[in-house]
């Protein structure tokens, strides 16, 4: 198995591991406390309204494990449910992630660091047999906004580990109309709804239908 990882490797600057020396945190500190001030009173001052808090990581101590999975435009309010959890996040390690996690206080233990589609598989899974959840966005740069890859659905498939699609809305917000996923920020205070709903493979009558079903649960991207 370990030659089939390094094989499969790609070799992808954007996806090599990227280390901070301390010059560069030092450097870097202005631009993160000023994205951290922004974060707060975007994200924190939020008003949060939480369905089935039971499925949220924070709650689920003592179960199996489970891959949640949401659309990559939602992924801002998500955040504060994540940190702190036994829960592992896909990113990929760049200057530009790594401000992006320092700004969110997402700590070094909770990453999973994305190298190729094909080694993915195994990170997932290694994790998940580990006892610890995953969180990963389903749809890609590459697909439109809002199009379920099937990768995630497949890992639960495969695994019968359970999945937890999260949806996300947000009464009062704008988009960043540049980025491929019309990323979403809501406006101070802002009401958001978070709703996570239990997928699990054991009860599906197939492939397709699991996979409508958790993109379905997802709502619009």
């Amino acid at each position: 198995m370990q030659k089939i990882l390094k094989s499969s490797e790609v070799k992808n600057p954007s996806t090599q591991k990227f280390e901070a020396s301390w010059w560069l945190e030092i450097l870097m500190f202005p631009v993160i406390a000023v994205g951290r001030t922004l974060f707060y009173l975007l994200v924190q001052s939020a008003r949060r309204i939480k369905s089935n808090e039971h499925l949220f990581p924070y709650r689920r101590t003592g179960e199996s494990p489970a891959i949640y999975v949401y659309w990559n435009s939602k992924s801002l309010y998500l955040i504060p449910d994540l940190s702190g959890a036994r829960i592992k996040y896909f990113t990929f390690y760049d200057l530009k992630h790594w401000v992006i996690q320092k700004i969110a206080g997402m700590p070094d233990s909770q990453r999973l660091v994305f190298i190729s589609k094909e080694r993915a598989f195994f990170q997932l899974v290694r994790a998940l047999k580990t006892g610890e959840s995953v969180c990963l966005a389903v749809d890609g740069p590459y697909d439109e906004p809002g199009k379920l890859k099937e990768g995630a659905a497949a890992v639960s498939w495969r695994t019968q580990y359970p999945l937890i699609a999260t949806q996300v809305e947000v009464d009062r917000s704008f988009r960043l109309s540049w980025r491929w996923d019309k990323f979403e920020i809501g406006w101070p205070f802002a009401k958001v709804k978070i709703t996570p709903t239990y997928h699990d493979p054991k009860t599906a009558e197939s492939f397709e239908s699991y996979c409508c079903n958790i993109e379905k649960a997802l709502g619009n991207p």
